[in-house]
């Protein structure tokens, strides 16, 4: 939807589609190896389907998390 109309896209899965969790699990699987190699002692991510959490001690870990999802999206 943009202003107000309804507008019909052509790409992505449907939200609510049965294949969406599949797909979904399949891109982020990236973002998992990325976390378990290199980013554990920040946070403990906590992922199902497309919701994720990440379990932080710290306010500068929290940081950096959300500096690390941000980089990540961007290549995804």
């Amino acid at each position: 939807m943009k202003e107000g109309q309804v507008h019909e896209t052509v790409i992505g899965s449907p939200r609510g589609g049965v294949i969406r969790p599949l797909l979904v699990n399949l891109y982020l699987n990236y973002l998992d190896t990325i976390w378990e190699r290199q980013f554990t002692q920040t946070g403990t991510l906590v992922r199902y389907a497309d919701d994720l959490v990440i379990l932080c001690h710290r306010k500068e870990q929290a940081l950096k998390a959300i500096r690390v999802l941000k980089a990540v999206f961007a290549k995804l």
